[in-house]
C-alpha cells in the first residue's frame, strides 16, 4: 500500500503536494516538514485521515478526499485566525 500510495502522490502537481501536506497539518495529522517528498509520516498522515472519514485507509486520496481534507484544512485555518 505504501508504494501505491508515494505513486499516486508523487503524481500529484508539486503545488499540489505541498497544499496536501498543509492541510494535514492543519487538521492535526502530520507533525513534520511541508514539502513535495512522500514519507512515511505522510502515509500514515493520509490513512488517519482516510480512517476518520470511514474509508480503505490505503493513504491515496481521490479528488473528493483531498477536496475533503482541504476544506477541513481550511476551517481549521479560519478557526485559528489565518
Amino acid at each position: 500500500a505504501y508504494d501505491a500510495a508515494r505513486t499516486a502522490f508523487e503524481r500529484l502537481a508539486e503545488a499540489d503536494r505541498r497544499a496536501v501536506q498543509e492541510a494535514l497539518v492543519w487538521t492535526g495529522d502530520y507533525n513534520g516538514t511541508i514539502g513535495t517528498t512522500f514519507g512515511r509520516r505522510t502515509f500514515e498522515a493520509l490513512q488517519a485521515v482516510q480512517r476518520r472519514a470511514k474509508a480503505p485507509a490505503d493513504g491515496i486520496l481521490d479528488e473528493r478526499a483531498r477536496a475533503g481534507l482541504l476544506a477541513a484544512a481550511a476551517r481549521e485555518k479560519t478557526a485559528a485566525g489565518f
